[in-house]
């Protein structure tokens, strides 16, 4: 992992070489990464500035990251840095993953998730001990092979 750009250079970085780094990236430990994390989106300019609105219409409004809280499970967090709430859960596995065939974390909703979301589908990699690098996936045509990728910083 030490061989990784550094995250601030991951910012403005094409989706294409942000899909080969997150295959080049071991799968996460769920139990390892038990905790808070802060997300950060990546990627051009377009979609970083836009991705939080987007996150917003299918039913994450004010969304600032996902706390793993291992056991298969896994929580959406919503609100203001400080004073963070816990929303809409998702089933966390080791599964094949969607972009490459290898194996990743893979976070899902359950049937009953509001609005869309039961269509997001959220890889996790390991980008170093503090950081993952995950990619949703939104499983729609036309959308489908369109990665959608960020990082998750782990909180304190």
């Amino acid at each position: 992992m030490s061989s990784a750009p550094k995250k601030s250079k991951l910012t403005e970085t094409s989706f294409s070489a942000l899909t080969r780094l997150f295959s080049a990236l071991p799968a996460v430990d769920e139990d390892l990464a038990v905790g808070d994390y802060q997300a950060e989106f990546l990627g051009p300019w377009w979609f970083r500035n836009s991705a939080g609105i987007g996150v917003a219409l299918v039913g994450l409004p004010c969304w600032k990251g996902k706390q793993i809280q291992g056991k298969g499970r896994a929580v959406n967090l919503l609100g203001k840095i400080g004073a963070l709430k816990p929303a809409v859960p998702m089933n966390v596995a080791v599964q094949v993953s969607r972009i490459d065939g290898n194996a990743a974390l893979v976070l899902t909703y359950p049937s009953g998730s509001p609005f869309l979301l039961g269509y997001f589908i959220d890889e996790l990699r390991h980008l170093d001990e503090n950081t993952i690098m995950a990619i949703t996936i939104v499983n729609l045509p036309l959308i489908r092979n369109l990665p959608m990728p960020f990082l998750l910083h782990r909180q304190p």
